[in-house]
C-alpha cells in the first residue's frame, strides 16, 4: 500500500482530469477506484497538473475570512484568554493576520477579506453507494455571472426550463404518508418533464432531506437523466467541512455524514447533485445563504431559454413545506420579488399558517383609475379581524411569540399578491391533485405576462386542463400568428386537445399552414413510422434529402387509385415544382427524430421558424408560393397517413365536405392495410378505417332526411378538393357497400336511371312510348313539369342556411348578383341587335326560360321549359331506355343466333350470318369503348378496372368463343365446320347466360343473383372435396373390373363418367355385372368388336353402395347445409351487395351510347371522329362530357350546397358525441373516476381520523345543506317549545292538582339567542380593542421598518427580535450596511456619505436642530434623538440595517400624508353603515415600486412646507396633475382649494416605513380633508399620476392591507369622525 502522500498513477491521473473537465461519470468512477488505494480518510488532492476546472475556480471564486477581531458581546463560558470573535471563531483560530480590533458592529464588508476558495471539486458520500456530487465554497458577495459561468461552463449543466426552489423546515419533521408520497412523486415528475433545477438548502435535515429522498426514490423510475438538485448551504454550518478543504481541490473529497453533528451544524445531503457553500466569514450562523440564494435564483430567472428569437426568461417557483419564521420571511420576499409560491398545506407550521391565511382571507374588487384616466377593476386582499386574530394565534403557537408582529406582517404582505400564491391540499376541492400540477398552476397564475412560456410548459406536460383554466381565459386576446409555432409542435406531438384548443381560440389554419410548415410536418415523421416506409417505397431510387409534396402526391395516387387526381400532382397548381430544400435547410434540425417515442416532449420542442414567404432570403422565385385553399384537408390527409385517429377526426370535423373527406380517409386506410404485415398496426388501422366508413353513412342519412334532392347532389358533385371525383365514386372505390346501399344513393341511382324523366312515369307508359314513339309527347312527364316541387326545392337550402348561419346578407348579395348578371346579359343583346329594348328584353327572358343542357349528370328540376326536340332526346338518352333497347336488341340477337344454328348454318355463308357477325363486332367495339373511356389515366389500370367486373369477363369469353367458331367456320374442312358448329353452340349458351345480367336490375331478381354468386363459391369448394370421392371410387372400380386396361383417353373418360353419373342414380349395373355378349379376348375388346367382360363383379357393387352412401346422403346433404348456411349468412347483406352492384349497371348504361347494337356502330364512329378532331385540333369541338358527375356552373349555388352539408355534418357530429358520452364505455370510465375520487376522500378522512385533531383557532366549515338543516331544526324546536308551554298552561288551568306542581324548566330560545348575539358583539368589541392595541404595538416596534429584503434590493436586514428593538436592551447586534447608489451619487436632496470616514473623523452634522449648512430641518417630531459615533440613532430602535438605504437625509426625513375622505354611499345615494357606524372612503394610490396601496404623500422637498407638500402630492398622484381638459382641470382645482381649507391634523410623528434604517427614518404629518356632504368630492375625477400606478376610492377598514404604517393613520381618522373601522 502506498503512503498517504503518494501520487496516483499517470494513467489514472489523465482520466481524472478528463472527468473533472467534462463532468463524465466514468471518470468519477475511476477516481473513486483509485481513491480507495490511499490510506487516508477524507480528501484526496489531485496531482499538480490540474484540470481546467481546478484552475478556473480558485481564480474566479473567492472565500471570506475574518481579518478584524470584534469581540462577541456575550462570550461563551470557558473562553478565558481566547475570546470569541463576532465571526464565531476564537481569536487563536483566525487563520490570517488580524489587522486590528474594533468595537464597530461586525460586518462582512468591513471585517473580512477575500481569498481564493480552497474547497471545491467533487464530493463522495462514503457509505451511500458511492454517490458523487460537485461542490464549491463561494463568498456571499460573489458575482452571480461568475456563478452562472461555474454552473454552465465548468459543471456543464444544461440550461433549465424551470427553477424549483424548495424552502421550509430545516429541522426534521414528519409528513403524512400519502402527502409524502404525492409530494415526492410530483416533485420529481415536475423536474423531469420540464428539465428543471431543484434548489434547496442542501442539508440532510428537514425539507431538504425529503427532497433528497424524493430524488433518490423516484428519479430512476421517471427519468433516464440525472436530476439536477442544487443545495445552497451556509459554509460555516456544514458538519465535517474540514474534509472538503484543499487548495487544489478534491477529486473527490470523501465525506461522511455524522450521526451526531455539533450544535448549529448539519451534514450535507447525499442525494443532491451539486452544492454551493456560501461563506461570509462567520461560522455556526444559519441564514447566511438566504440573500445569496435569492440573488442566484434571480440571476437564473434572467437567463433566456434556448429557443432562438422566441426565447423567454426561465420561470422560478418556490415550493414551501413546513418551516418556521424564516420560511414566512422567505415566502414574503419571494412573492415581493415576483416569484410564485406553492404552499403544501398539511406539511405543518409555516406552510399551514400561510395556507390558513390564504383560504380564510378574501378578495374584494375595486374600481381604480390609471395614469391614462381609464377605469379598471382590480382586486385587493381583505383579512377579517377574527381571521387575523386566529392567524396570530397560530403564529404564536407554531413559531413563538418572539417577533409576532413582524411574522404576521410577513404573512399579510404575502397575501397582497394572491396570484403569486397557490395552495396544494390533497383533500380540498379545487386544489391540484399532484404537486406537479400545483407548480404548473402557480407558474400560470404568476407569469401572466409570459404567456408563451406558460403555453410551452403546459404543452410539454400535455396538461390541457391547466391551459384552459390559466392561459386561455376570456380576457386573453391572441395576436395573429402568435400560436402558430405552438400549434405546429402540438400537431407533431399528437396533442389533439391542444390543437383543438388553439383552433377554438382563433388560430386560422389558412394563415398557419404554409408550404414550409407542411413540408416540416411530412419531413418530421419518425423513421419507424409506416408513412415513412411507404414514402421510401414510393420514392425509390430517386429519394432526395427531403420529402417533397410531389412524393406525397405519388403516395396518395398509389393508395387511392388512378381515378383520383391528388392536389400535389395537378398541372398548373405549382406543388410539383417545389424544392423542399429551399424551405427546410434552416429549420429541420428541431425535428430530427428517430422514433415516434422521441417526438418533442419538452418546452424547447417548439421550433423557431422564419416566417418570410421566400426561403433563404430570395426576393423572387419562378412562381409565388401557392396557398392551400383548404388547409384542414392537408392536415387531415397527413393525420390519416400517420394513422392518428383522434387527430384525423379533429381536422375532419373542421372540413366543409365531411362526406367526401371521410370516404377519402376510409380509402386511404384500407389501402394502407396492404402495406404492412404488422398485425397490431393492422388492427389499429382497421379500427381507424371503421370510423370513416360509418361516419359518412350517418351524415348522408342526416342530409337525406333534411332534403332528398340536395343530398343527391352531394353524391355526384365534382369534388375539386378530393381528386376531381365524386362522393359516390369514392364510396365505390373504397368498397363501402353500406354507404351505397343507403336510400339516398339508391334514389340517386334511380333518378339517373330515369334520366330527365319523372319518377311518376310507370313502366307500362314507358313501354308504350318505346313501341310507339309519338306517344312520348303525350304520356311522358319530365322533372321540369313538376313546377311546385321546383319552387319548394329552390327555397329549402337558403331557408336552412339562414336559420343555421344567419347569412341573409350573403343571400341577398347572391340574388342581387344574379339580377345584375341578367341585366348585363340584356344590355349585351341590345348592343348586338337592332330590336327595340322591350323586344330585346323579352328575347333574353325567353332564352332564360328555355332549358340549356348541362354536361354530366343532370337530375335536377331546372324549372325551365323543354322543347319538343329536348323531350325526345331526353327520352332516348335515359339509361333506362338505353337498357330497354339493348335488352330488345339482345333478344333479337339471341333469336337470330338460335335461328342460324338451328336452321341456317351451312358451309355457304348466308346474309343472316353476315348480320350476326357484324352484330357481334359491334358488341366487341362496345367493350373496347368501355375500356378506353374508363376514368383511369393509364391503359393498364383501365384494363384492370375492366376485368374487375365478372360480367365483362363473360363478355370477353363469349366474343373469343364466337371469334374462334367463326374462324373455324370459314376453313374449308368438314371437321372444322363441325367444330365450329359445336363451339358456336356453346357460345350461344354463354350468350344466353349473359342475359342474367339483365335480371340484375330487377329489385327481386337482383338479390337472388347475388345469392347465387355466393353459393357458387360454396359449390366450387364442395366440388373440390367431391372430386376426391369421385377419383377414389372411379379409379378403384375401374382397376377391379378391368385390370391391365390400355392407356388411352377413353380410360380416363370411363373412370370419371361412371363415378360421376352414379351419384345421380345411373348405376351402370350391366357394365358392372357383365353382359352376355362380352369377351376377355384382348384382340376383340381392344378393336371394339365386343365389350370386355368385367372381373371380380362382387366387389364393385359393395364399393358402389358405400360410394353412393357418402355422395348422395352425406355430401349432397352437406352441400344443402352449406347453401342454407350461406343463405342465412348473406340474407341480410344480400340486398346491400345487390345495391352496390346496381351502381355498376347504372354507370354502364349511363355511359353507353343510346343506340343499341348493331346501330351502336354509328355512335362508335361518331365518337372516333370526335376524338380524332380533338386530338388534332385542341380548339375544335371544345368541351367534353363531364362523365358520371355534376359540375356546378354557379359557384354560389355550390357554396350553399357545401354549407348545407356542413350544417348537417355538425348536427350528426353533435349527436355522435352525445351517444359516445352515453355509451357503456363512457359510463364505466366515469364510474371509475368516481370510485377513485371516493377512495381518495376515504383516505383523507382516514388520515384526519388518526391525526391529532383540529388545531386551535382552526375553522371547520359545515356544508351549506347541513347548516340549513340545523337552522330548520332550531325553528322547529322553537315552535315545539311554544306548543309545550301552551299545553302546560292549559293543563294547569283544567287540572287543579297540576297547579301545585312546579312548571317544567324550559329554556327561552329567544333570550338565549339574544344572549349569544350580545356575547358575539362583546367578543367583537374586545377583538377590536385588542386589534387597536396591536396597531399601537406595531408602530412602537416599527415592524414595517424591519422587513426584508430592503425595498428595491436583495439586501436582508439583520434579524432583530421584538424584545431587542430598543437600543437600551443589550443585544449581539451586527447589522448590515446599505445605502443605494442613487443616494451615494450626492443628489441635491441627499446628505454626504459620512460612513466613508472612520468614526472619529466623520463630518459633524447639525443633529436635533435646523441645519443651516444644508438647509435641512433635522429636528425630530419625537424630540431629541441619540447620536453615536457621529451617526443618529433611530428613536424607535434597531432596524437590522445601518446607513441610509433609499433616504437622503441622516436622521429624520420629514414627509406629509393627506387623507382625503368622504362618506361611502350606495347606488341610491344613502350612506352605508357597518356595525351601526357610517363608513368612510379615502383616496388610495397604488405605488408603482411595491404595487401596494397607500395614502398619497411624499417626502418634503428642500425648503418646502409640509402643507404645500400635502397639496402638491395629492394633486400629482391622485389627480394626475389635473391634466386633460383645461376647463375640467380649473374646476377641479377650485374644488381642491376649497377642500384644503378644511384640513385637520390627524397625526404627527414617526412613520413606520420599510425604507427606515438605524440612521435614517421617516417622520410624517398627516392631515384629514373630509367632504361631509359630498359637494366637493361627489363626482371628483380621479387619475393616477407621478409615482402612482392607480388610484381609487377605498373604504376605511381594518381588514385592508396598506403600505407602511398608514393603517394606523386611517384608524385615527376613523376615530376622529366616529366612523366604522
Amino acid at each position: 500500500m502506498p503512503s498517504s502522500n503518494s501520487r496516483v498513477s499517470p494513467s489514472t491521473t489523465s482520466l481524472q482530469h478528463a472527468a473533472a473537465q467534462d463532468g463524465s461519470m466514468v471518470g468519477s468512477i475511476i477516481e473513486m477506484a483509485e481513491a480507495r488505494t490511499v490510506n487516508s480518510v477524507g480528501r484526496i488532492p489531485i496531482p499538480d497538473d490540474t484540470s481546467q476546472s481546478s484552475l478556473w475556480i480558485p481564480k474566479n471564486i473567492k472565500k471570506k475570512e475574518c481579518n478584524r477581531f470584534v469581540p462577541k458581546a456575550k462570550q461563551p463560558s470557558g473562553s478565558g484568554s481566547d475570546p470569541v470573535c463576532s465571526c464565531g471563531r476564537t481569536k487563536s483560530k483566525h487563520s490570517r493576520t488580524i489587522e486590528g480590533e474594533t468595537t464597530d458592529p461586525w460586518s462582512m464588508r468591513t471585517h473580512t477579506k477575500d481569498y481564493p476558495t480552497d474547497a471545491f471539486g467533487e464530493i463522495e458520500f462514503v457509505g451511500f453507494s458511492q454517490r458523487i456530487g460537485k461542490y464549491v465554497r463561494a463568498a456571499e458577495d460573489t458575482d452571480m455571472q461568475k456563478m452562472l459561468e461555474l454552473l454552465m461552463d465548468e459543471w456543464h449543466l444544461e440550461k433549465p426550463n424551470l427553477l424549483i426552489s424548495i424552502t421550509g423546515g430545516a429541522k426534521n419533521f414528519t409528513m403524512k404518508p400519502r402527502l409524502k408520497e404525492v409530494f415526492r412523486r410530483g416533485l420529481v415528475k415536475a423536474a423531469t418533464s420540464t428539465g428543471a433545477w431543484i434548489v434547496t438548502g442542501g442539508m440532510h435535515a428537514g425539507v431538504m432531506k425529503h427532497v433528497g429522498e424524493a430524488v433518490r426514490d423516484y428519479s430512476a423510475a421517471l427519468s433516464r437523466n440525472k436530476i439536477v438538485t442544487i443545495g445552497i448551504a451556509t459554509w460555516g454550518c456544514v458538519a465535517s467541512r474540514s474534509s472538503l478543504i484543499n487548495d487544489k481541490g478534491c477529486w473527490p473529497a470523501q465525506y461522511r455524514q455524522l450521526k451526531s453533528p455539533k450544535r448549529r451544524e448539519s451534514p450535507l445531503d447525499s442525494n443532491h447533485s451539486h452544492f454551493i457553500l456560501v461563506d461570509n466569514g462567520q461560522v455556526e450562523e444559519f441564514g447566511v445563504e438566504i440573500e445569496f440564494r435569492a440573488s442566484l435564483e434571480n440571476a437564473v430567472s434572467k437567463m433566456k431559454t434556448d429557443t432562438g428569437s422566441d426565447a423567454v426568461s426561465i420561470p422560478v417557483v418556490c415550493v414551501v413545506l413546513e418551516g418556521g419564521p424564516g420560511t414566512l420571511h422567505t415566502v414574503q420576499s419571494a412573492i415581493q420579488n415576483g416569484t410564485p409560491a406553492v404552499i403544501v398545506e398539511g406539511s405543518g407550521r409555516a406552510a399551514d399558517i400561510l395556507a390558513f391565511a390564504y383560504n380564510n382571507s378574501r378578495e374584494v374588487e375595486i374600481k381604480v383609475t390609471d395614469q391614462k384616466g381609464q377605469e379598471k377593476t382590480r382586486t385587493i386582499t381583505v383579512i377579517d379581524r377574527d381571521v387575523e386574530m386566529k392567524i396570530r394565534e397560530r403564529i404564536k403557537e407554531d413559531c413563538g411569540s418572539r417577533n409576532l408582529e413582524q411574522m404576521y406582517n410577513w404573512v399579510r404582505e404575502s397575501l397582497t399578491q394572491r396570484d403569486m400564491m397557490t395552495i396544494f391540499n390533497l383533500g380540498q376541492d379545487g386544489s391540484a391533485k399532484d404537486i406537479d400540477l400545483a407548480i404548473l398552476t402557480a407558474l400560470m397564475k404568476a407569469n401572466k405576462n409570459e404567456v408563451m412560456t406558460q403555453l410551452r410548459l403546459a404543452l410539454a406536460w400535455n396538461r390541457i386542463d391547466v391551459a384552459k383554466s390559466e392561459i386561455f381565459t376570456e380576457e386573453k386576446k391572441w395576436e395573429q400568428g402568435q400560436l402558430s409555432d405552438a400549434l405546429l409542435t402540438a400537431i407533431m406531438q399528437d396533442s389533439v386537445d391542444f390543437v383543438s384548443l388553439f383552433l377554438e381560440n382563433g388560430v386560422s389554419l389558412k394563415e398557419f399552414l404554409t408550404i414550409k410548415r407542411l413540408l416540416q410536418v411530412y419531413n418530421g415523421i419518425p423513421e419507424n413510422c409506416l408513412l415513412r416506409t411507404m414514402l421510401s417505397r414510393t420514392r425509390g431510387d430517386r429519394a432526395n434529402r427531403y420529402i417533397s409534396l410531389a412524393d406525397v402526391g405519388n403516395l396518395i395516387q398509389d393508395l387511392m387509385g388512378d381515378f383520383y387526381s391528388p392536389l400535389y400532382l395537378r398541372e398548373g397548381v405549382g406543388y410539383v415544382s417545389i424544392d423542399p430544400a429551399e424551405y427546410l435547410d434552416e429549420c429541420m434540425t428541431s425535428y430530427s427524430v428517430e422514433s415516434e417515442a422521441d417526438l418533442p416532449n419538452t418546452s424547447t420542442a417548439i421550433p423557431e421558424h422564419s416566417e418570410s414567404p421566400l426561403p433563404n432570403g430570395h426576393t423572387n422565385i419562378s412562381q409565388p408560393e401557392p396557398e392551400f385553399d383548404v388547409p384542414a384537408r392537408e392536415l387531415f390527409i397527413w393525420a390519416v397517413l400517420m394513422n392518428r385517429k383522434e387527430m384525423a377526426r379533429l381536422f375532419w370535423e373542421k372540413l366543409d365536405e365531411p362526406i367526401a373527406a371521410a370516404l377519402t380517409g376510409s380509402k386511404l386506410l384500407q389501402a394502407m392495410l396492404d402495406k404492412t404485415d404488422d398485425t397490431d398496426l393492422q388492427e389499429k388501422i382497421e379500427k381507424h378505417a371503421k370510423f370513416f366508413c360509418e361516419t359518412p353513412v350517418g351524415i348522408l342519412n342526416e342530409c337525406f332526411i333534411a332534403d332528398e334532392d340536395q343530398s343527391q347532389l352531394l353524391l355526384i358533385r365534382e369534388l375539386r378538393n378530393y381528386g376531381l371525383t365524386t362522393s359516390i365514386l369514392l364510396a365505390v372505390q373504397a368498397d363501402n357497400k353500406t354507404f351505397i346501399s343507403q336510400s339516398c344513393c339508391q334514389v340517386l341511382l334511380s333518378n339517373i336511371w330515369m334520366g330527365k324523366m319523372s319518377q311518376e312515369n310507370g313502366l307500362l307508359r314507358i313501354w308504350a312510348c318505346v313501341v310507339f314513339p309519338p306517344l312520348i309527347y303525350l304520356l311522358i312527364k319530365y322533372r321540369e313539369d313538376e313546377k311546385r316541387k321546383f319552387e319548394d326545392q329552390k327555397k329549402t337550402v337558403s331557408a336552412k342556411l339562414l336559420q343555421k348561419y344567419g347569412q341573409s346578407i350573403e343571400m341577398n348579395a347572391v340574388q342581387s348578383q344574379d339580377h345584375e348578371m341578367n341585366d348585363d346579359r340584356e344590355r349585351l343583346v341590345a348592343r348586338q341587335s337592332n330590336q327595340s329594348p322591350d323586344q330585346q328584353r323579352r328575347s333574353v327572358r325567353r332564352k332564360n326560360e328555355v332549358y340549356t343542357r348541362s354536361e354530366g349528370v343532370d337530375i335536377r328540376n331546372s324549372g325551365k321549359t323543354l322543347t319538343w326536340l329536348q323531350r325526345l332526346m331526353f327520352f332516348y338518352n335515359a339509361p333506362l331506355i338505353t337498357f330497354i333497347w339493348n335488352c330488345l336488341s339482345y333478344i333479337v340477337f339471341l333469336f337470330l343466333f338460335s335461328y342460324i344454328l338451328l336452321t341456317n348454318f351451312h358451309p355457304e355463308i348466308s346474309a343472316a350470318e353476315i348480320i350476326l357477325i357484324v352484330w357481334v363486332f359491334t358488341l366487341f367495339a362496345e367493350e373496347i369503348r368501355q375500356v378506353l373511356t374508363d376514368e383511369s389515366s393509364n391503359f393498364l389500370q383501365k384494363l384492370l378496372n375492366y376485368i374487375h367486373d365478372p360480367w365483362n369477363v363473360v363478355d370477353v369469353f363469349t366474343i373469343v368463343l364466337f371469334t374462334t367458331g367463326t374462324v373455324l367456320r370459314f376453313i374449308p374442312n368438314d371437321d372444322c365446320f363441325d367444330a365450329a358448329r359445336i363451339i358456336l353452340s356453346i357460345n350461344l349458351m354463354t350468350f344466353f347466360m349473359r342475359i342474367l345480367h339483365i335480371f340484375s336490375v330487377h329489385k327481386h331478381l337482383g338479390p337472388k343473383l347475388v345469392m347465387i354468386g355466393k353459393m357458387m363459391i360454396d359449390l366450387l369448394s364442395f366440388i373440390v372435396i367431391l372430386l376426391v370421392f369421385i377419383l377414389a371410387y372411379g379409379l378403384a372400380s375401374q382397376a377391379i373390373l378391368y385390370p391391365n386396361s390400355v392407356l388411352e383417353f377413353s380410360l380416363i373418360q370411363d373412370v370419371l363418367r361412371k363415378a360421376y353419373w352414379q351419384m345421380y342414380g345411373e348405376l351402370f349395373l350391366e357394365e358392372i355385372e357383365g353382359q352376355e355378349d362380352c369377351t376377355n379376348d384382348f384382340a376383340l375388346f381392344t378393336n371394339n368388336t365386343m365389350p370386355r367382360c368385367p372381373s371380380n363383379t362382387w366387389v364393385v357393387p359393395i364399393l358402389l353402395g358405400v360410394y353412393i352412401l357418402f355422395t348422395n346422403i352425406l355430401m349432397f346433404n352437406l352441400l344443402i347445409a352449406m347453401f342454407s348456411y350461406t343463405f342465412q349468412k348473406v340474407q341480410d347483406n344480400t340486398d346491400a351487395v345487390w345495391r352496390f352492384q346496381r351502381y355498376h349497371l347504372v354507370y354502364e348504361y349511363f355511359q353507353r351510347p343510346p343506340l343499341a347494337p348493331p346501330l351502336i356502330l354509328l355512335a362508335h364512329m361518331f365518337l372516333l371522329v370526335r376524338w380524332c378532331l380533338r386530338t388534332l385540333c385542341k380548339r375544335c369541338l371544345a368541351g367534353s362530357h363531364a362523365g358520371f358527375k355534376m359540375v356546378f356552373s354557379d359557384r354560389n349555388e355550390e357554396k350553399k350546397l357545401v354549407l348545407w352539408e356542413n350544417m348537417n355534418g355538425e348536427e350528426y357530429i353533435r349527436r355522435l358525441k352525445v351517444e359516445e358520452e352515453e355509451s357503456l364505455d363512457s359510463q364505466v370510465r366515469t364510474s371509475k373516476e368516481n370510485i377513485d375520487l371516493l377512495t381518495s376522500n376515504l383516505e383523507i378522512i382516514e388520515e384526519g381520523h388518526f391525526s391529532s385533531g383540529p388545531r386551535p383557532g382552526g375553522t371547520s366549515k359545515l356544508p351549506p345543506w347541513i347548516e340549513e338543516r340545523f337552522d330548520f331544526i332550531e325553528d322547529q324546536l322553537e315552535v315545539t317549545f311554544q306548543a309545550l308551554d301552551w299545553i302546560v298552561k292549559a293543563m294547569q288551568e283544567t287540572n287543579p292538582a297540576a297547579k301545585a306542581l312546579p312548571p317544567p324548566k324550559m329554556e327561552d330560545l329567544k333570550k338565549k339567542r339574544e344572549a349569544e348575539k350580545q356575547k358575539k358583539a362583546d367578543k367583537a368589541q374586545a377583538e377590536k380593542e385588542k386589534y387597536e392595541r396591536m396597531l399601537g404595538e406595531q408602530l412602537k416596534l416599527h415592524v414595517k421598518s424591519r422587513t426584508s429584503p430592503y425595498p428595491g434590493s436583495q439586501v436582508e436586514r439583520y434579524p432583530v427580535p421584538d424584545d431587542k428593538v430598543p437600543w437600551e436592551v443589550s443585544f449581539d447586534y451586527t447589522p448590515r450596511r446599505y445605502t443605494t447608489d442613487e443616494v451615494l451619487a450626492k443628489p441635491v436632496w441627499a446628505d454626504p456619505d459620512i460612513l466613508q470616514s472612520p468614526p472619529g473623523k466623520r463630518a459633524k452634522l447639525a443633529y436635533n436642530e435646523f441645519d443651516r449648512e444644508y438647509n435641512v430641518n433635522r429636528i425630530s417630531l419625537l424630540g431629541a434623538y441619540a447620536v453615536k459615533e457621529g451617526l443618529p440613532l433611530n428613536p424607535y430602535g434597531r432596524t437590522g440595517l445601518y446607513g441610509r438605504g433609499r433616504l437622503g437625509r441622516w436622521g429624520p426625513n420629514h414627509a406629509g400624508d393627506p387623507v382625503v375622505t368622504r362618506w361611502k354611499r350606495d347606488d341610491s345615494g344613502n350612506q352605508v353603515e357597518e356595525d351601526g357606524k357610517k363608513v368612510l372612503e379615502f383616496v388610495a394610490i397604488q405605488r408603482s415600486d411595491s404595487h401596494t396601496w397607500a395614502i398619497p404623500g411624499a417626502i418634503v422637498d428642500h425648503g418646502q412646507r409640509v402643507l404645500n407638500c400635502l397639496q402638491v402630492e395629492f394633486i400629482e398622484e391622485a389627480l394626475g396633475d389635473l391634466g386633460g381638459d383645461p376647463k375640467m382641470a380649473a374646476e377641479q382645482r377650485q374644488r381642491m382649494d376649497k377642500l384644503f381649507k378644511l384640513g385637520r391634523k390627524v397625526y404627527q410623528g414617526y412613520a413606520d416605513d420599510p425604507r427606515n434604517t438605524d440612521n435614517a427614518w421617516l417622520e410624517t404629518t398627516a392631515f384629514s380633508y373630509h367632504d361631509d356632504d359630498g359637494s366637493i368630492l361627489g363626482n371628483l375625477q380621479l387619475r393616477a399620476g407621478g409615482t402612482a400606478e392607480a388610484v381609487a376610492w377605498q373604504p376605511i377598514r381594518s381588514t385592508i392591507s396598506l403600505y407602511g404604517g398608514h393603517i394606523y393613520i386611517l384608524q385615527m381618522v376613523a376615530d376622529m369622525y366616529d366612523a366604522a373601522f
